[in-house]
């Protein structure tokens, strides 16, 4: 019973995924997502209060993802690490262009750098238990305006990639940031 609990999260994302393929987030309403996701609407209000949550939920199982996928390819280094999120975008690219398609990508963007610097220091202190919101909190100010810095140009160039006609490879893409960034 507990598995098929687990699987009504995945189903409420799903179905609110598959409607923003025909509609706009603002003409999609919480009893069309219950309809499409096999549940009573008491059950989809019990997991998500708001549309909004279910998009934060979203959010937060990208990022999941791409902190495993960080951690699958060990990826250290940047470049390593360029490729694992190039990589991972190429494995989500159709979630990601709908996002933009709709004006959804503040769900991810509000949260971006927080979600990624935890993901690099789960992968500098593997296996180490560490209080990854404290570190955060700690780090220095000059590091962080360096860390947003650079992460708002990873995000727009891989924005811009993502609409490329013929998108370069996630070595490629490594590669020619990894030159940019040495330069």
């Amino acid at each position: 019973m507990k598995e098929e609990k687990n699987k009504i999260p995945e189903s409420i994302r799903t179905a609110l995924l598959t409607l923003l393929k025909r509609k706009d987030y603002a003409d999609i309403f919480m009893t069309e997502i219950a309809q499409q996701a096999h549940v009573g609407r008491r059950t989809l209000y019990r997991y998500f209060p708001t549309k909004d949550d279910i998009m934060r939920y979203e959010a937060d199982t990208l990022m999941e993802a791409f902190s495993q996928k960080v951690l699958e390819l060990q990826s250290a280094g940047l470049q390593n690490t360029l490729f694992a999120w190039f990589t991972f975008w190429e494995e989500h690219i159709e979630s990601l262009a709908l996002l933009k398609k709709s004006h959804l990508l503040y769900f991810i963007e509000d949260n971006l750098p927080k979600l990624i610097m935890k993901v690099a220091l789960m992968t500098k202190y593997r296996g180490m238990d560490i209080d990854l919101d404290g570190a955060v909190a700690a780090a220095p100010v000059s590091e962080l305006y360096e860390f947003y810095f650079e992460l708002a140009g990873i995000w727009k160039l891989t924005l811009l990639w993502m609409d490329e006609k013929e998108r370069k490879s996630p070595e490629e893409m490594s590669e020619i940031i990894t030159k940019i960034w040495e330069a």
